[in-house]
């Protein structure tokens, strides 16, 4: 999967989630994400989501 389209994905949980950006919500979506997609590393999916956030 390629960058931008994980990105839009991270994008899209934070939007649906009801809580504002935060560090908190790094963990959980890194959770969340590897949940669905197990064939991603965790560090990437950790790399966009801290610059994301």
């Amino acid at each position: 999967m390629s960058d931008t389209i994980l990105k839009s994905k991270i994008q899209t949980l934070l939007q649906q989630s009801a809580y504002d950006k935060s560090v908190k919500l790094i963990c959980p979506i890194v959770k969340i994400l590897s949940m669905r997609y197990p064939y991603l590393s965790k560090n990437k999916i950790y790399t966009l989501t801290k610059s994301l956030v």
